[in-house]
């Protein structure tokens, strides 16, 4: 059995777990419900409400709707039907988003899953090198590595893997990617003067994410410093003090509370005392709201890519001795 979540049981969550990890109060849930008739909790004898998984999702996803600036009542048209259709067009362009290697990235993707589930992380090896090795960097991650690792978050999140065969994957990302780092010092490589510090905040584990976006920069001549998971205000500003970057990069995953990383991002506002970008990216960041104008939240890896300037692109390496 996968490990437990505080506030829920094996089918339904509490709705002040819910709450919290929406970054919401409880009353909010009950208005919605009792105004706009969705989502329809389940009540135990005592009259306390609780959602299943999907329920769940779709509130995330509602949530995020309206802290763009959708209306609740648009959000929850016809009886949260409107949301439902919004979720499935949303769904989709997401594994249209895998269109650049076909058919087969679906393929890839779900024979990783299936060997991750058996415990074949030999196989998962195997799969994860030959991508890297067929496929330019963008798509590679994109298409393959980032849907694998929300496939595994969702598998560990519903209970269907156990929390070692998460972090085997994540240990098994954390040797190879650097391999495949490492054969990037092709001098054919356009390089940036760009720096970008990465971590995860205090109390957040899950590093996967920073694998992959360390992947995806070093890819693109970016210099990358990893300083690791759960790295508390002062550090990671002394750290920033120390390598002068030119971003901070956080990654936050789904499982962290809205609360507590807004409380973060918000007191590393107030320590750095440079004009740092500071870049959000993860499943967990796509729920936030009143952050520091310095945070960007990024729905996908590849979309830092955009936050590199050309202009300081470094000087070809010399090779020219004659």
């Amino acid at each position: 059995m996968g490990p437990g979540i505080p506030g829920t049981n094996m089918a339904n969550l509490a709705i002040g777990f819910v709450a919290e990890q929406l970054g919401l109060s409880t009353s909010t849930l009950r208005k919605w419900e009792d105004r706009y008739g969705f989502p329809v909790s389940d009540r135990s004898e005592g009259g306390h409400r609780s959602y299943t998984q999907s329920q769940f999702q779709l509130l995330r996803y509602a949530s995020n709707l309206i802290n763009q600036g959708q209306r609740p009542s648009r959000v929850f048209a016809e009886h949260g039907n409107a949301l439902r259709r919004a979720w499935a067009e949303h769904e989709f362009s997401q594994s249209d988003k895998r269109q650049n290697l076909g058919p087969a990235a679906d393929v890839i993707v779900n024979q990783l899953l299936e060997h991750t589930m058996r415990d074949e992380l030999a196989k998962c090896r195997q799969l994860v090198r030959q991508v890297l090795k067929d496929q330019p960097i963008v798509e590679a991650v994109e298409s393959v590595l980032v849907p694998w690792m929300q496939e595994v978050g969702e598998a560990w999140f519903d209970q269907r893997l156990e929390v070692y065969q998460e972090h085997a994957v994540t240990s098994l990302l954390q040797e190879e990617l650097p391999i495949w780092i490492q054969q990037q010092s092709s001098p054919h490589i356009t390089r940036f003067n760009f720096t970008v510090l990465m971590a995860t905040p205090g109390g957040e584990r899950h590093s996967r994410a920073l694998n992959l976006l360390q992947a995806l920069l070093t890819g693109q001549g970016v210099h990358c410093i990893d300083l690791g998971a759960e790295l508390t205000v002062d550090t990671l500003t002394r750290a920033a003090q120390r390598y002068q970057p030119d971003a901070i990069a956080l990654s936050l995953h789904r499982s962290i509370s809205t609360t507590s990383a807004c409380r973060y991002l918000v007191a590393l506002d107030n320590m750095l005392t440079v004009d740092l970008p500071i870049w959000v990216g993860g499943q967990g960041a796509h729920q936030l709201s009143n952050i520091p104008p310095r945070c960007k939240i990024f729905m996908r890896l590849s979309d830092t890519l955009a936050e590199l300037n050309p202009g300081k692109e470094a000087a070809a390496p010399d090779t020219n001795h004659g």
